[in-house]
This record gives structure tokens, sequence and C-alpha cells, in this order.
């Protein structure tokens, strides 16, 4: 049996089931043949300008043993500072590109994924995003806000989980968010909950509005500022999300 230890200098590693290419690669490479596994840890790499540190491994043994069982596998990545730029959302699954796409997400993000196998062989792609300065406009809300912190979780079977996703302190209105949205039988359901401090019906927020809303908020001459939470659940057809429900409820409405 042969243990074979490399150190390379200037990989590039793209993996299919998250092709984000990493180049400059340095690191170290075992290859045990006494376990059938290989070992890839201590990489450090770059994307472009950002830097990204990652190891992984690959186990054959158990396909080995019984052919039945799938080959395990394990690529961690981390990166302290990234541009959400087209390149990483390509790398997504298509139900996370789409809801990168619709909220027009734009930002600087702490990055860290996990592209594992399960137990059934299939690629799972799990992993925490941690917001350092971000914007997001909804294309069927397009009132746009200015994020300064907050955290995304990555789970898997395509469910996310949104923790206190915020505004700047200095910001008007004040939001925070937390939720999360999961998937079944091709219908994504976000639950949502937003606690808000001095929202006012200005001209960019009725402009955001649906016609059937502007009407009724100018109608109704509402005037002021408003403290209150907001939560409930949008339901729409994965296919297409011209087709949604929507529920919610306002609690501890206020105004200032």
């Amino acid at each position: 049996y042969v243990v074979i230890t490399a150190k390379p200098e200037a990989l590039r590693m793209s993996y299919r089931g998250f092709p984000y290419e990493i180049s400059g690669l340095k690191g170290n490479v075992v290859v045990d043949l006494r376990q059938d596994r290989v070992t890839i840890d201590k990489i450090v790499g770059s994307h472009g300008e950002h830097t990204i540190v990652g190891e992984a491994f690959v186990d054959f043994a158990p396909h080995i043993a019984d052919s039945a069982k799938p080959v395990r596998f394990k690529i961690g990545i981390l990166s302290p500072d990234v541009v959400v730029d087209r390149e990483l959302t390509a790398a997504l699954s298509q139900e996370s590109q789409n809801l990168v796409d619709d909220f027009n997400f734009k930002g600087r993000v702490r990055v860290q994924v996990s592209v594992h196998s399960n137990e059934q062989g299939a690629v799972e792609v799990t992993g925490d995003v941690d917001l350092h300065q971000a914007s997001v406009r909804y294309k069927h809300f397009p009132y746009e806000l200015s994020l300064a912190g907050g955290r995304l979780k990555i789970l898997p079977r395509g469910a996310l989980l949104f923790e206190n996703i915020t505004t700047g302190d200095a910001a008007t209105p004040r939001l925070s968010f937390n939720g999360d949205m999961t998937t079944k039988e091709g219908q994504r359901t976000l639950g949502f909950k937003f606690d808000v401090e001095g929202l006012t019906f200005d001209d960019k927020l009725v402009d955001a509005l649906p016609p059937f809303l502007q009407s009724f908020v100018v109608n109704l001459k509402l005037a002021g500022s408003y403290d209150g939470r907001i939560s409930g659940n949008y339901a729409f057809d994965g296919a297409n999300a011209e087709r949604f429900s929507i529920i919610y409820m306002g609690e501890n409405i206020r105004t200032r």
C-alpha cells in the first residue's frame, strides 16, 4: 500500500456540482491507497481579487467494498469577503439563481459552503452567507433596500433560512427580516416576519405598490410614519412566479 503526498502550486479547481472556479491553489494533497481515500487540506486560492480557503476529501472505500454504495465526498469553501457576481450565482442551484435574480441581489458577503454527497449519493449544497453590505429590489415590489447585516442559511432540498436580515441603524425605514423558504411539488413558500420602524408612505413606496394598492393608499391619504410587524406566507409557482398567493397580517401597528 502506498501513501502519496503532494504540494501543488497554482492549481485550478471547479467542481461540476458547484462550478465556481478557484485558481492559484496551493496546499496539501494526500492519496492514501490503504484507505482508498484522497484528502485535500490547507488549500488557499483565489477567485479574482477574493481569497478562498478550502478543503476536500473523496472516500472510495464504501463503493469498493460494495458497488451499490456511492462514493463519499465533501468540498468545503470559505471566503471572508466576496462579491456576489454572475459567476458565483451561476454555481448555485437553479432555484437559488432565480431567487437572486428576482430580488436583484447585489453586494458583498462572507461565504462558507459545503458541497457534499448525501446517503443516497446525490450532491447537496449547504452553507452560510453572512451579509457585509448589500441591496435588494424585488421584481414584484421594486422598492430598493440597503442591507447592513444578517445571515442566509442554505439548507438541503433547496430550503433557505433568513436570520436577522437588517438595514443599517441610520436607515429609514429601519427593517429586520426573518423567514424561511421551502419547496414542495413545484411550489415555493416564503414564510416572513418583518419588524419595521419609521415607515412612511412616500412616493418611493407608493410607486412600488401594485396599482390597486396605490389607489387605496392615495385615497386614504396616509401620512406620518409607522412602526410594527408584518408577518405571513407568500406562495408561488416555482416555474411561473406570476402565479402566487399571499396571506399576511399586521401586529402592533402604531404611528409616531
